[in-house]
């Protein structure tokens, strides 16, 4: 019997008749793409019709989900429905009908359904236990992120300032949350502004009948997996944050029915597996291995031995007001929080040991919290309450509540593949929907046959076919008369689909594929619409207006940022506005890679965009201009980490790496000039510096000497008037050297942290002997060397650079390996150290007989600055064979005469700068890349010596 197949092929929206798509343009405003190539590329045509580069490069056509493992995705009844009727179950979705309406349909449909059910699958339907109050994130965050940038918003954002999955209102928010008033409000005539395009309304579909909690939270976190095209882009989203927008969105497979909602006792717990290194967990940042629920608060749920952790969650019943007691006593540390406010911290790392505290509590439920985790040793959890007329007790279960939700799929029923139908579907598959989905180890028979025609060898006026209105052709879309008539001029017009697209065409066509005009605007096109911008928010209270809640504009952006900077926004999440809520779709390089070419090409402009002069007396005066003797920068601006006085701007340690020095000097000539909506003020009215006594007042010198600053990024000295927030084992560096004895991971307990003055600071090992650890910005927080018991291993904030470990001198023989520890058999010898007047520090260390002082300081140099690593070795006789390992790391290379650079951005050079004479080479060892340097003695007076740096670059 002949089978009939259908192709699956998921593709972009095509509207009824005479609605607007994605890129068609209302009546009245530009069209960005010509609608017949836009047809082209987002239907996949071109995945039958083969097309050549240059047309592919003009379509950039849109590829169709990958069905590896859509069995483990989607429903099966989902998928019979929509092999179906397509439309009918996700309107605005094109599906080619391929499958006929003949006697085998029906038989087509339930093979197709076996074959795909079980690619992966079938799709694990079991309920799924979720707190309620865990919806609530996904509601505010799918609202805020940026999914209603392109999808429309599920409700209006005077309902989101009303939390709806909380204590109280979840069991009418789950069954009710249809049924709303609406605002009684008068609508508003909103005014768009020119070229503003229509509000992306992608549809959702019936998620609820889809799929399930687990798999859409699979897709959120990486969209690009299955959607390699970039149309799903990837928000960046955690796990925690994924599985709570995938509850929102299938919140109605917990209205199913008023059996899925229950109160019950007790308290959730959530069960993690983490090493817990620090004394203060952080839950928000793991996922929970198990769930489950609890009603005794004097015994752990079932945990393995060492490193877990939980957390309680739920609703605590007061039956009168009035002061309240709480307590933890645990191993290692807890903490419990009421109606989100912390009451008890019972931190850090210890035998069983209670601490309390107090709060004011009214009569009714209260949102109770809590934690506790275990490192290792002994561990235990025992959470107690007193208050009015109630003597101390471990809190009873009757006064504890949660919510559980049962999560299921709308309509889903136990399905079982029968491998007979799958085969069938199977063949079926192969032969027609392999053009269009991947999967892994299955060929495209057609075009393995050679059947399809190539796109330029068609007929747009052919009777048969795609676009053929009243044909019996085995593949039929649902085309509008518009649509039909724009697809058959572009395939009429050969000549213009083998013509490249101009730069400022292709960026153009390609904002509007990926939808970015949904939030950017360009030369007069697109932005925020106005009936989107309310969901477009600023996180925290700071008072920003539109420029900290809205996207910026695209214009000038070659001009304003360096290509890799764009790069690294659009491949690599790269991000310096943390206070935006709405964040940077990632689209995946291939898909957006080119972009960062295109702005600079038709953006980057050759002037002003000499680097200034470097010295130190710029920074100087950059640094008294930035402070709040000058003009203030740091009034609004975070400053390398540190907040700012007043509201959290770009951070200014970042603007040398990312921003162009002419871009920078015009924004601060003229800030209005650059179109940018900014709150940055205009300081050089009329040529006039308001700071008279830095640099004669001249504007141009003042801004250089503030790029000079700014160059150094994290390594800038602090200017006046920055407030550190004071902590009690923070360390700040002056204008003095800090040292300080810290436990580090890695390092012997004999290491010495210094800071320096040029924010550059490191670790010295002293009871090996060598430098371990450099890094900038920050100095160090000593809490886990002087807190409680202390022994706590350290790690210093930001970018670390680790120094090889073992010895760094050694007397080798030809060839020989590095020896790996400083031990009795090498003769190595703690000399000490001494300061200087500065306050800078000089280790002695010995080598057998050969004398070793060695001084680590900072240099600031453009583009930050570097560890110079100051050498004197002296002798009473040469020494042949003597060594220096300077540094050990991947992919070493020479890049120029005696420069060493390794992957990570470090480099390194040694040099001679007194006695004797150093030669630097690389050789291989371990798979890495190792920098020695063969020291030879000069004689000095009755000894020998050699004096050398080794400047180290990150």
């Amino acid at each position: 019997m002949p089978l009939l197949a259908l192709a699956l092929v998921i593709v972009p929206s095509i509207r009824t008749a005479g609605e607007p798509g994605p890129h068609r343009a209302p009546e009245g405003q530009v069209t960005l793409i010509p609608r017949g190539e836009e047809l082209l590329g987002e239907l996949g045509c071109t995945t039958c019709h083969t097309a050549s580069d240059t047309t592919l490069a003009r379509l950039q056509p849109k590829s169709a989900p990958r069905l590896d493992d859509v069995g483990a995705r989607i429903t099966p009844g989902y998928l019979r429905s929509y092999l179906e009727d397509p439309q009918g179950t996700k309107p605005d979705v094109t599906m080619p009908d391929r499958i006929g309406h003949g006697a085998n349909r029906e038989r087509t449909i339930d093979a197709l359904v076996h074959f795909l059910a079980g690619l992966g699958g079938p799709i694990d339907i079991a309920p799924v236990g979720v707190q309620a109050d865990d919806i609530e994130p996904g509601r505010q965050l799918f609202h805020s992120v940026g999914c209603v940038a392109c999808h429309e918003p599920q409700e209006a954002p005077w309902e989101l300032e009303e939390l709806r999955w909380m204590p109280g209102d979840v069991a009418e928010a789950a069954t009710e949350l249809d049924d709303e008033e609406e605002a009684d409000e008068e609508d508003e005539q909103l005014w768009v502004p020119p070229g503003t395009l229509p509000a992306p309304e992608v549809p959702l579909g019936d998620l609820a009948r889809k799929t399930t909690v687990a798999a859409l939270t699979e897709f959120l976190l990486d969209p690009l997996i299955v959607r390699p095209s970039g149309r799903m882009p990837s928000l960046g989203l955690t796990p925690k944050e994924a599985r709570s927008i995938a509850l929102y969105l299938l919140r109605d497979q917990a209205r199913a029915g008023e059996e899925n909602l229950e109160q019950v006792e007790g308290l959730a717990y959530e069960y993690f597996e983490a090493p817990f290194d620090d004394e203060v967990a952080d839950f928000d940042a793991l996922t929970s291995v198990a769930r489950g629920g609890i009603t005794d608060l004097a015994k752990l749920p079932e945990h393995r031995p060492d490193h877990f952790g939980f957390r309680y969650r739920g609703f605590l019943a007061v039956a009168a007001a009035g002061e309240y007691t709480f307590y933890t006593k645990s191993d290692d540390g807890s903490r419990l929080w009421v109606d989100g406010e912390v009451v008890v911290r019972n931190d850090g790392f210890h035998a069983m040991s209670e601490k309390f505290g107090s709060v004011l509590l009214e009569e009714g439920e209260h949102s109770i919290s809590i934690t506790m985790f275990e490192k290792g040793g002994g561990e235990g959890l025992i959470a107690s309450w007193s208050g009015p007329e109630l003597e101390k007790e471990v809190i009873p279960a009757d006064v504890l509540s949660h919510w559980t939700l049962a999560f299921i799929p709308v309509d889903a029923a136990p399905f079982t593949v029968d491998p007979v139908r799958a085969n069938v579907g199977r063949t079926a598959f192969q032969v027609l929907c392999t053009s269009c989905h991947a999967v892994e180890g299955l060929e495209d028979l057609r075009r393995t046959k050679g059947e399809t025609p190539t796109l330029a060898g068609l007929d747009p006026h052919s009777a048969v076919g795609c676009l053929a209105e009243d044909s019996d052709t085995s593949t039929r879309y649902a085309l509008d008369p518009a649509d039909r008539a724009a697809l058959k001029a572009a395939l009429a017009n050969v000549a213009q689909l083998a013509t490249p697209l101009a730069d400022e065409e292709r960026l153009t066509r390609t904002l509007a594929r990926m939808r970015c005009y949904a939030c950017h605007r360009r030369q007069d096109v697109g932005g925020t619409h106005p009936e989107r911008r309310p969901y477009f928010e600023i996180l925290g209270d700071a008072e920003l207006g539109d420029e900290g809640r809205l996207p910026p504009s695209l214009d000038h952006t070659g001009a304003k940022l360096w290509n890799a900077t764009i790069a690294a926004v659009l491949t690599e999440a790269q991000t310096v506005r943390p206070y935006m809520a709405t964040r940077m779709p990632q689209f995946g390089a291939e898909n957006v890679g080119f972009l960062a070419d295109l702005f600079e090409a038709l953006d980057a402009t050759t002037e002003g965009m000499a680097e200034p002069a470097f010295s130190i007396e710029a920074v100087e005066a950059g640094r008294k201009l930035v402070g709040t003797s000058g003009l203030g920068c740091i009034q609004c601006h975070t400053f390398a980490g540190y907040p700012s006085l007043g509201v959290p701007a770009v951070d200014l340690a970042t603007v040398h790496e990312r921003s162009q020095p002419g871009w920078f000097r015009q924004l601060l000539l003229d800030p209005g000039a650059l179109n940018m909506n900014t709150r940055m003020p205009e300081f050089w009215v009329d040529g006039k510096s308001p700071v008279s006594d830095v640099l004669d007042g001249d504007p141009v010198r003042q801004i250089d000497a503030m790029w000079s600053y700014l160059s150094l990024r994290d390594a800038m000295p602090l200017p006046e008037g920055l407030v550190v927030p004071e902590s009690a084992y923070e360390l700040e560096v002056g204008e003095r050297p800090i040292l300080c004895g810290v436990f580090m991971r890695g390092v012997s307990p004999r290491t010495l942290a210094v800071g320096l003055p040029e924010r550059t600071h490191y670790a010295f090992d002293v009871q090996n002997s060598r430098l371990a650890l450099a890094w900038r910005g920050r100095f160090f927080n000593a809490r886990g060397t002087w807190e409680g018991r202390a022994g706590k291993l350290e790690r210093p904030p930001g970018e670390v650079v680790e120094l090889p470990p073992g010895p760094p001198f050694a007397i080798l023989g030809a060839d020989e390996a590095w020896p790996q520890h400083t031990d009795a058999e090498l003769r190595y010898r703690v000399r000490g150290r001494r300061l200087d007047s500065a306050g800078l520090p000089t280790f002695r260390y010995a080598l057998g007989d050969v004398e070793i002082e060695e001084t680590p300081r900072a240099a600031l140099v453009p583009g930050g600055s570097l560890l110079v690593r100051r050498f004197v070795v002296r002798a009473a006789r040469p020494v042949p064979g003597l060594t220096l390992r300077a540094f050990v790391g991947s992919e070493g290379r020479e890049q120029l005469s005696g420069v060493y650079e390794f992957a990570g951005g470090v480099s390194c050079d040694i040099e001679a700068v007194g006695p004797g004479a150093v030669s630097s080479r690389l050789r291989a060892t371990g798979g890495q890349s190792e920098l020695i340097a063969d020291i030879a003695l000069e004689q000095v007076d009755d000894g020998f010596q050699a004096v050398f740096e080794v400047n180290v670059r990150w």
